[in-house]
């Protein structure tokens, strides 16, 4: 009897020790504080003279900045706009800030645009705390302002169903031969995304989620919006094909631009009624359900007993 309690003891024991590892593995660390220059990119050369410095960080208001000309001069830096971000898969928001001089840049002039950590960063994985104390970023002026037309603007929105409801995915293309800067919002917060011409090629994506339409401002390295625009329909949908998160849930599997242009368009009635695909399960979780089924078949056995 006292042997039979112990074995149906030790399937319990294991049975939790296993889902206790498993929640363990899907713990999610964040970084406690962030920063990062968006632009300039480092060396870049003939920028407006009345450029946006963007800066990306976890909280500005613990951010230091400072421009100043290659012969030791500082310049005055005013925020000219403020980006809240938000993510469905990390554990914070970001904060964008466009800075711009308060008189324009001097001509063919060397910069440094130094950004201070006034604060420590830390990593909760692990414990881990260490000191960002600045990034800096060079660059050189050309002779011009921002200046000319609005580039032309195209703006795919693209729906994918689930049961959760229809999740947007949007290509941005421009004929902009500078930097743009999109700034969506959608189910999880807003995102800023940047798109170089030089360095990328196609369109630029933003993923906004399950909401009720897609809203896409379009932004120039000066910090002007040039386009914003508002899609509550897609012009093509398709299910979603879903797979776990290590961070508890489940996330739909994105598209390609090139993906996305092999889906037919319009979208066909039935699609928010998908049979969705999950991954499978982690085997260390089917080894949990395994070990408590078979506990509770013994304790059965074990009262319903002669």
């Amino acid at each position: 009897m006292a042997m039979y309690g112990r074995a149906i003891l030790c399937l319990v024991s294991a049975a939790l020790s296993v889902a206790a590892s498993v929640s363990e593995a899907r713990a999610c660390t964040c970084n406690a504080q962030w920063m990062s220059i968006t632009w300039p990119r480092e060396g870049d050369a003939d920028v407006a003279l009345d450029t946006a410095l963007v800066l990306e960080a976890m909280d500005l208001d613990a951010i230091e900045t400072a421009l100043v000309a290659d012969d030791g001069s500082p310049v005055e830096l005013v925020e000219r706009r403020r980006f809240e971000e938000g993510d469905g898969f990390t554990c914070s928001k970001l904060e964008a800030a466009f800075l711009a001089p308060r008189a324009p840049l001097a001509p063919n002039t060397r910069y440094v645009f130094r950004v201070r950590n006034a604060g420590p960063l830390e990593l909760q994985e692990g414990g881990a705390r260490f000191d960002v104390t600045e990034e800096l970023r060079s660059f050189m002026t050309g002779t011009r302002a921002q200046s000319g037309p609005a580039p032309e603007v195209t703006i795919e929105a693209f729906g994918v169903e689930s049961p959760e409801g229809r999740s947007w995915e949007v290509f941005v293309q421009t004929s902009s031969t500078e930097p743009v800067f999109a700034f969506g919002r959608g189910r999880w917060g807003q995102q800023l995304r940047s798109h170089d011409p030089r360095f990328s090629q196609g369109p630029m994506k933003l993923s906004l989620g399950a909401t009720e339409c897609a809203e896409v401002a379009l932004i120039d390295v000066a910090g002007r919006t040039f386009a914003d625009e508002r899609q509550c329909e897609p012009s093509k949908c398709t299910r979603a094909e879903l797979w776990s998160s290590t961070c508890g849930g489940e996330l739909f599997a994105e598209l390609s631009w090139d993906d996305w242009q092999r889906v037919p368009d319009g979208c066909a009635e039935g699609l928010t009624q998908a049979n969705c695909t999950l991954s499978r399960s982690s085997p260390r979780a089917n080894a949990t359900v395994v070990l408590i089924a078979l506990a509770l078949v013994a304790m059965r056995r074990r009262t319903s007993g002669p």
